[in-house]
């Protein structure tokens, strides 16, 4: 069994600090996967969230 935490839109909206309507986009858009429990109850995996987070991540530039 794996241990996966299901996150509802809010859950992980607070976890990657926008609105829950961003989170919502975004699974539609299938720029973060979706767990779909049924037609209302959608959830999204902790660790999808934070790979969205890192894969986000702008290296620094060096100041010239």
């Amino acid at each position: 069994m794996n241990n996966h935490r299901l996150l509802t839109e809010t859950q992980a909206a607070d976890l990657a600090q926008v609105q829950p309507k961003t989170i919502a986009d975004w699974g539609r858009a299938g720029k973060l996967p979706r767990v779909k429990l049924s037609a209302r109850c959608i959830r999204y995996r902790s660790e999808d969230v934070q790979a969205l987070i890192e894969s986000s991540l702008e290296a620094a530039q060096p100041h010239q």
